[in-house]
């Protein structure tokens, strides 16, 4: 098993810790995330996901709902629970393990898996958020950022996010391509790769509009 790997599944079982420990109804949780992990990765093993020439293509009709039920888990009353459970300081280290999710997408571009695009040689500036997680946590947990400054770094974050997945979607083999170097990213339909667009960018979504909420009832 390559250090990739390694990395990834690691960064993978950590982010579904917090998620685990957040929790409310921790055994729940832990089932419901173990189950959504195991079905990806089938999905991914039965080679259904990497037809791109389907209209729609099937990765769209895995990551579209993936998305939205993201979405409407963070605005749920569910959110509202780990809101009130976890600081605004643990929310926003959270987003720390983005730096090794760009570490493993850098190894992937150099093994020749990834377009360079989606990494930091090219296009891809998300490293930025999570190598300022710690620091600004730090500061929301001393009281020394203000609510303007949160908001402020979770908006950038956000729309780093908003980027990556941009140019995700248009290195895809589809009518949408705009990037038209090799590779065409088609390495995100295959385990564990899947586990990137199906758990770890909604995981790092779901952070920062759950820190909106949080951020919002603050005055």
């Amino acid at each position: 098993m390559s250090a990739s790997v390694v990395i990834f599944l690691g960064t993978v079982a950590g982010v579904a810790a917090f998620f685990v420990r957040a929790s409310d109804r921790p055994v729940y949780t832990a089932a419901v995330i173990a189950a959504w992990l195991g079905f990806s990765a089938l999905l991914a093993e039965s080679a259904w996901l990497a037809d791109f020439d389907a209209r729609p293509p099937h990765f769209f009709l895995f990551a579209t709902p993936t998305f939205a039920a993201t979405i409407a888990l963070a605005f749920s009353p569910l959110g509202a629970r780990l809101c009130a459970r976890v600081g605004t300081a643990a929310l926003i280290g959270f987003q720390v393990f983005r730096v090794p999710v760009e570490w493993v997408l850098f190894a992937l571009h150099r093994d020749g898996t990834a377009p360079v695009q989606m990494t930091f040689e090219g296009w891809n500036f998300d490293v930025l958020t999570g190598l300022s997680a710690p620091l600004v946590a730090w500061l929301a947990a001393r009281g020394s950022i203000g609510r303007r400054g949160l908001l402020a770094w979770n908006c950038a974050g956000l729309a780093l996010l908003a980027n990556i997945v941009s140019i995700a979607i248009l290195s895809t083999p589809t009518p949408l391509r705009a990037f038209w170097n090799e590779p065409a990213n088609t390495f995100v339909t295959h385990w564990p790769w899947v586990w990137l667009p199906g758990f770890l960018v909604p995981a790092a979504l779901c952070g920062h509009l759950l820190a909106f909420r949080k951020l919002a009832r603050m005055r």
